[in-house]
């Protein structure tokens, strides 16, 4: 328990234990109905609820929210699938019979839920039941559900809500009572969709409405953990661009409710054990890590904060002084009764004084009863008048609601959204219809209440609270509400235009498949050309090596040299014969010239192998550029050949846009002509609804008329009769009294002096009470400058 609860708690405590005071008191004074209208506020005290509505668009993590604040995920929550019904959370010991649940339909009957799985709280509160959003949020009006929840024992009542851009206008009338009658309300931005206009079209509608009663909401931006902080996003930031919508949406506000930045599923994480996974699909396995989500929660701060003005805001202040001042005035009758009755018997006054008193009183209440019919009469020919008067303005409203349908009809020229705005007629009707009948029926209240403050002033805050507490009991519905649009379907040769274009389409992806092909083909023949032109520059220059060299090629010349050589000669004649048989043959020295063509035969052999090397190396690149594939085309042609397919698919083009322009004009122009038929329709619609609607309202004014002028009347007859049964009683208790005397007068005289002796006790604790409750609950809701 925080110190917030511990204080309220004891202030509580206070309160309930002077009432048993008050009412132990009342009962030995035997004021049955006292005594029980007392114990009635005592009872309403002890089992008092916290009442805090949670308001938000879909999808803006409401459910997720509560579970969070529950400790445990118990309503079901999920990316598409959202709540389709008002639901009223309770702790399990508030259920009448132990119920799990109790489903309230509109027809009246209900249905008792035996569990609260996953499951069948699907089946009855979101969208995901069996029964389809639509089937649920219309055929449901709302869902109790006792939960096991340490929150919800605390004595608190979450009520969720459905989305504001949900589907059942009464769930958004349950919303806005219970918004009306919380000690807190929660409306819910989130962080990646911050202020669209659901939120402050639903914002200035609280404002219009209930004006300073909507001060006990507070603002709370969540999903903050989804703010892209990598992206250069800051929490500031999303806060900062909340409040320049805000400021738009509201040019004349100066301040702006505190905006609390919350992650509802971090929180939901941390503390629920069953649930491991967090965003991202990180799984949380240890408590640091759980804590470490809390705190990136914040949700610790917004709740010590809700908790402050749970405890110590405006509502819980009036009901906590609400039987302190109804235990004071009751005090102050009853002491002024016993006081009276006091001095009449110190005072010993004649019965026959007594008698004249009651005379007077008799004639005083024939003088109250006068005053009933006295009041009644001016009153009744007032609010006939003030019934006229509102007739005629009706009827101008109705017609100006009838224009602006008819205008907005006529300026839609798309058949699109054409069908989207006559699908959604009727209802757009009755809810201006319906805005229309809220407008009027508080300036009839407003216009009787100028009319009793000039024909009963004393009575004017009594009745005017009886009128604030007052419920529309009608419900203006639009009796012709059959209005079914035919979709609108434009004949403009469709088929047959989506043929030619998806043709020519056809034609051009064929060609950019050609150009394609080709620009790949040009590519290829340029690298084969490119390289088979290296080649032949490799040829040249092979080539033109070897004719230079052999050019430039000497044969080297021959070189001689003498050699002396001993060699035999013949020995001639008969002596000679003799002798070459006796000695041998002659030898003689001879000089001979030796050729020498080594350099020769080298250089040769060096020329010889350098051209066989060139005609090797000339063979081998011929080799390689036979190898070399070369297209069909060159791709000089190719590429001329693709301008020409460029210029092709542009003739194309243009014949295509040509297509689409002819065809979209035409469309436009049948579009054109079957919108402002069924603006026609819409008008001719508008107008039997206008005529139906001012008729229903004609009698309904009537009816709340009635109604009205009856609660009127009845107030200031109770009260009237309520003073006539107070001096009654007072008048008959002193005659009976005066019928005492001797010691039996005296101890009448102590009791009396004994009992106003406790009232001004019982008094006094109440004043210290009640300046205990008026100095200490006082909280407001901060309010931020909008220009600061």
């Amino acid at each position: 328990m925080n110190q917030y609860e511990e204080q309220y708690t004891k202030r509580k405590d206070n309160v309930v234990n002077y009432l048993n005071e008050v009412i132990s008191f009342f009962q030995e004074q035997q004021k049955d109905d006292t005594v029980a209208g007392l114990t009635k506020l005592k009872d309403n005290v002890e089992h008092n609820l916290f009442s805090i509505v949670l308001v938000g668009e879909f999808s803006a993590g409401k459910s997720t929210f509560l579970n969070a604040l529950m400790h445990k995920k118990i309503l079901p929550s999920f990316t598409s699938e959202t709540t389709a019904t008002v639901n009223f959370l309770r702790h399990k010991e508030e259920a009448p019979n132990g119920e799990a649940g109790i489903v309230y339909y509109n027809d009246g009957h209900t249905e008792v839920l035996s569990d609260l799985n996953l499951k069948t709280i699907e089946q009855v509160v979101s969208t995901r039941g069996d029964k389809g959003e639509e089937r649920i949020a219309t055929t449901i009006d709302h869902v109790d559900l006792f939960l096991d929840s340490d929150f919800l024992k605390k004595g608190v009542m979450l009520v969720d809500s459905p989305g504001l851009n949900g589907v059942a206008d009464n769930h958004r009338e349950i919303t806005e009572r219970q918004i009306k009658a919380s000690h807190a309300s929660i409306f819910m931005f989130s962080a990646d969709h911050p202020g669209s206009k659901t939120d402050f079209e639903f914002v200035k509608e609280l404002r219009d409405q209930y004006g300073n009663q909507s001060d006990n909401i507070f603002y709370v931006l969540n999903k903050i953990n989804v703010i892209r902080k990598d992206e250069g996003q800051t929490i500031e930031g999303v806060i900062n661009d909340l409040k320049k919508s805000y400021q738009k949406q509201f040019p004349d506000d100066e301040y702006i409710p505190k905006i609390w930045p919350v992650a509802a599923n971090a929180a939901l994480v941390a503390r629920d054990k069953d649930i491991e996974e967090y965003q991202g699909g990180e799984i949380v396995k240890t408590q640091e890590r759980r804590d470490e989500l809390e705190k990136i929660s914040r949700m610790k701060d917004f709740e010590e904060r809700l908790w402050k003005y749970l405890t110590e805001g405006e509502r819980t202040k009036a009901q906590l002084l609400e039987p302190i001042n109804t235990s004071m005035s009751e005090l102050v009758e009853q002491r002024d009764l016993l006081e009276t009755e006091k001095n009449y018997l110190e005072t010993k006054e004649s019965n026959e004084d007594l008698i004249k008193q009651k005379e007077e009183l008799e004639q005083r209440v024939a003088d109250l009863n006068n005053e009933k019919n006295r009041i009644s009469n001016p009153l009744s020919i007032k609010i006939n008048t003030i019934v006229r008067d509102l007739i005629e303005k009706i009827n101008v409203n109705s017609d100006n609601i009838r224009k602006r349908f008819v205008v907005e009809a006529k300026e839609i020229d798309d058949p699109e959204e054409m069908n989207n705005y006559s699908n959604g007629i009727t209802q757009k009707i009755e809810n201006r219809y319906k805005k229309l009948v809220k407008s009027i029926d508080q300036e009839l209240q407003n216009e009787l209440l100028l009319a009793v403050q000039e024909e009963c002033e004393q009575y004017y805050f009594e009745i005017q609270d009886k009128l604030f507490n007052a419920e529309t009991t009608s419900v203006i519905r639009i009796k012709n509400a059959n209005f079914k649009p035919e979709i609108i379907h434009v004949n403009n040769n469709v088929e047959k235009n989506e043929a030619e274009l998806a043709e020519l389409k056809k034609q051009m992806s064929k060609i950019r498949q050609n150009i394609s092909d080709l620009k790949k083909d040009s590519i290829e023949a340029q690298v084969s050309e490119e390289q088979i032109a290296e080649k032949e520059a490799e040829l040249r220059d092979l080539r033109n090596n070897r004719a230079n060299y052999n050019a430039n090629f000497v044969v080297p010349d021959i070189h001689y040299r003498e050699t002396p050589e001993w060699k035999q000669g013949s020995r001639g004649g008969l002596l000679g014969g003799i002798a070459w048989l006796l000695v041998g043959s002659k030898k003689e020295l001879v000089t001979t010239q030796v050729a020498d063509t080594t350099a020769r035969d080298v250089a040769i052999e060096e020329r010889d192998k350098y051209i066989k090397g060139i005609d090797e190396e000339i063979d081998k690149v011929k080799e390689e550029k036979a190898k070399i594939r070369m297209g069909a085309k060159s791709s000089k042609s190719i590429n001329i050949e693709i301008e020409e397919q460029r210029e092709k698919i542009e003739r194309i083009q243009e014949e295509y846009a040509n297509k689409q322009k002819k065809f979209i004009e035409n469309m436009k122009k049948n579009s054109k002509r079957a919108c402002k038929r069924m603006a026609r329709d819409i008008e001719y619609y508008v107008e039997d609804c206008s005529e139906n609607f001012a008729s229903s309202m004609s009698d309904y004014l009537n009816s709340q008329k009635k109604r009205y002028l009856e609660l009127t009347k009845d107030t200031f007859r109770g009260s009237i009769q309520r003073e006539i049964d107070k001096q009654s009683q007072k008048l008959d208790r002193i005659i009976e009294t005066l019928n005492t005397e001797g010691k039996e007068r005296e101890e009448k005289i102590q009791s009396l002096a004994q009992n106003v002796e406790k009232i001004n006790n019982l008094l006094d604790e109440s004043i210290q009470i009640k300046t205990d409750l008026e100095s200490n609950l006082k909280d407001i809701i901060e309010q931020e400058d909008l220009y600061a």
